[in-house]
């Protein structure tokens, strides 16, 4: 019988906010962490990213996949969520820091 068979698997959720240049290596980080950390799991991810955040193009994972919209996060389910990188900025936003 394989940890999967036996419900021994975790899927986590990752809301990658990391730069455009950083956004793969923190990606493998965390996932190289929770896999060495939880051996005794099947551990799966799913990558979601904020559409508020200014990209070059829609980020894909280390293995080609797209991000998926954070608003998909909501009908998904994940046992553990893990939320990373630098804080999107919106217009709004921006403006009340720069008048704050």
């Amino acid at each position: 019988m394989n940890e999967s068979s036996l419900g021994r698997s975790l899927v986590i959720g990752i809301v990658n906010n990391a730069s455009d240049r950083t956004l793969v290596s923190t990606e493998s980080q965390f996932t190289r962490l929770l896999r060495s950390a939880s051996r005794e799991f099947d551990v799966r991810f799913r990558f979601f990213v904020c559409p508020e955040a200014r990209r070059s193009g829609h980020p894909k994972t280390a293995s080609g996949e797209p991000y998926r919209d954070i608003g998909e996060l909501f009908s998904s389910w994940v046992d553990a969520l893990i939320i990373t990188g630098i804080e999107p900025q919106t217009p709004q936003s921006e403006d009340r820091a720069t008048n704050s």
